[in-house]
């Protein structure tokens, strides 16, 4: 969203603008996010109204990130760190080309992270700290399991 909104700032005004819509993205819940929404709008607004329309017309796509934990917001508004825990998922399910079951694909998303713990810590400690690796990985099995089950 940051991105995207960006491209309707002027480049000298890119920084405040951005100042003013972290505490939207970084709220605790949905009602904090729409008071500094709100705020970013009495300041910024007139200048540069699209922004605020931006925010407004995909309100319904932030709103679930206020649902994580601090921690995997962090994770997930980042998307090289994002790619990079696919990536690790995908060097653990490629070698092993097939799967008889569901369950052995669980199996190796839970269990491949955690044997490659070290080595992922050394590429990237905030993917790993806390559980947060093992959070996502049970998200996308949670996800996955939806999509088989409606399938």
């Amino acid at each position: 969203m940051i991105r995207a909104a960006l491209r309707y700032v002027a480049y000298g005004d890119r920084r405040a603008v951005v100042a003013m819509l972290r505490p939207i993205y970084g709220a605790e819940n949905e009602e904090a996010a729409q008071r500094a929404l709100d705020v970013f709008e009495e300041r910024w607004g007139a200048k540069y109204p699209s922004v605020g329309k931006l925010w407004r017309t995909r309100w319904s796509e932030v709103i679930p990130f206020l649902a994580y934990p601090r921690e995997i917001r962090r994770i997930l508004y980042t998307t090289n760190i994002i790619e990079s825990v696919n990536s690790q998922l995908r060097k653990v399910l490629k070698p092993k080309g097939h799967f008889p079951s569901d369950d052995a694909v669980r199996k190796n998303l839970v269990l491949g992270p955690s044997t490659r713990q070290g080595e992922l810590e050394a590429a990237d400690p905030l993917v790993t700290s806390g559980g947060v690796l093992q959070d996502r990985v049970r998200r996308q099995i949670a996800r996955l399991s939806q999509i088989t089950q409606k399938i």
